[in-house]
């Protein structure tokens, strides 16, 4: 879904979410993009649920739910990404909304994202570097890693401006500006923040 009544239609679905019960299984639950990277500003996440609230937007802009498109969630194999499909499924036929899930093969998944054949999709991203431009840059319009293809000249403005700044402070604010509108505009579901746990044996390597 793109821009306009599509945007409202998003964030209508996004305050139908019950939030708590679909990250009840991570172990850092996670309401944005960013992880707390040191200096980062915070910033309110997506945690609210208000069906009420979702109705109202719809009601407000006119949107008729029968005559919109089905939702297809689509995911890959997997026992637990099954489970959270059918939470969100659940979440949404509360606003009237028609919804399938699709099942792919894993060795299949990933490619089909780049198709316009679906409504949701889930992906995970590891970042290459410690730094806010590392996840952001994945949502400009130019970006090979936006399966969504959403665009906003706010977001890419506001990206631009973080680039220039030579201020750490002043960059990463740019940087958390352009997160808000990328919530706001309900493009993407947050679930969690993987943690990464090595161990050492120093019994065997050292100099560590």
């Amino acid at each position: 879904w793109g821009t306009g009544a599509d945007a409202t239609i998003r964030k209508a679905l996004l305050l139908a979410i019950s939030w708590d019960e679909l990250r009840a299984s991570y172990l850092i639950p996670a309401s944005t993009l960013l992880y707390p990277i040191p200096g980062y500003p915070e910033i309110s996440g997506l945690s609210t649920k208000n069906i009420e609230e979702a109705k109202k937007l719809l009601k407000d802009a006119q949107i008729s739910i029968e005559s919109t498109a089905p939702i297809y969630i689509s995911i890959p194999e997997s026992q637990n990404y099954s489970y959270l499909a059918s939470i969100l499924k659940s979440n949404w036929e509360q606003l009237g909304f028609t919804v399938s899930i699709e099942t792919k093969k894993y060795s299949d998944y990933y490619g089909s994202l780049r198709n316009n054949t679906y409504t949701v999709g889930i992906t995970y991203w590891i970042g290459d570097f410690a730094d806010p431009l590392s996840f952001l840059e994945m949502f400009r319009a130019e970006s090979s890693l936006n399966d969504s293809g959403w665009n906003n000249d706010q977001f890419e403005k506001l990206l631009s401006e973080a680039l220039a700044q030579k201020n750490r402070n002043d960059r990463y604010s740019k940087f958390a500006e352009a997160e808000k509108v990328l919530l706001s505009e309900a493009v993407i579901i947050p679930l969690s923040h993987n943690p990464s746990v090595n161990i050492i044996d120093v019994d065997y390597i050292s100099g560590w």
